[in-house]
């Protein structure tokens, strides 16, 4: 009778130890491209990458540089032609015109949802008198 011993064959551990030294050697040769890498493409671009830490008079920047533009100042005429307050249907609205012959915005005072758009009222018919022809009495 043979006893079975607790003890692994020779071969098993040594296939254990040349897979470990084998990923070893793949993840190392991988953090050197990936190094070798990022060097070049700051050197390519001037600064460092996305992720490295860069010394600007002292101040550590981990961020990327923010590309800034100028925003357009306002003209000079009023921003507004009319803000008038009110009560409809026992609701408190904020009545906005922007120009005089554009449409006035209902707002919600206490949600600041917009709850109508109403046309802009045309001018006034001039009032006509009964006929179209002026009146000449007969004597």
């Amino acid at each position: 009778m043979s006893a079975q011993s607790s003890h692994p064959t020779p071969s098993s551990v040594s296939w254990g130890i040349a897979l470990a030294a084998a990923a070893l050697l793949l993840i190392g040769g991988g953090l050197l491209v990936w190094s070798y890498r990022d060097q070049e493409r700051a050197g390519a671009t001037g600064h460092a990458p996305v992720g490295a830490l860069a010394l600007d008079d002292g101040v550590v920047s981990v961020s990327p540089p923010v590309a800034r533009r100028n925003l357009p100042m306002p003209g000079a005429e009023p921003g507004l032609h009319s803000v008038a307050f009110a009560v409809e249907n026992g609701t408190r609205v904020v009545k906005i015109k922007v120009l005089e012959t554009g449409d006035e915005l209902i707002v919600d005072a206490a949600t600041g949802r917009l709850l109508e758009a109403r046309p802009s009222r045309s001018a006034p018919v001039p009032p006509v008198g009964k006929f179209a022809a002026p009146f000449d009495p007969m004597t």
